[in-house]
């Protein structure tokens, strides 16, 4: 598992996607992991992150993403519109961020 999201954040640094959408806990690996991965990397650190986790946040998990992802989806009160305005709202900075050059 480990080696595919490897392949993952390589794929993120190869074609850039608008958007990464990523589950908190998935096995051999956390999400956090991930985040940090691209955000330490200059070509993806401006790629738009939101978490997407049944994991409750705890202060630690908030002071290490802070800054770091979007916003946070929780499986468990899964809310589509909620959802969708989040993923608006990636690309909202992304537009901003392209038209400031």
């Amino acid at each position: 598992m480990r080696l595919l999201l490897q392949e993952g954040i390589e794929l993120a640094q190869r074609y850039l996607p608008d958007l990464v959408v990523l589950d908190l806990l998935m096995p051999d690996i956390g999400g956090i992991e991930v985040v940090e991965a691209l955000k330490r990397n200059q070509t993806t650190a401006l790629i738009p992150v939101i978490m997407v986790t049944a994991k409750q946040f705890s202060s630690e998990d908030r002071e290490q993403l802070n800054g770091h992802i979007l916003g946070v989806v929780d499986k468990a009160d899964f809310d589509q519109g909620r959802f969708l305005n989040e993923v608006r709202r990636a690309f909202g900075k992304l537009a901003a961020r392209e038209a400031r050059g």
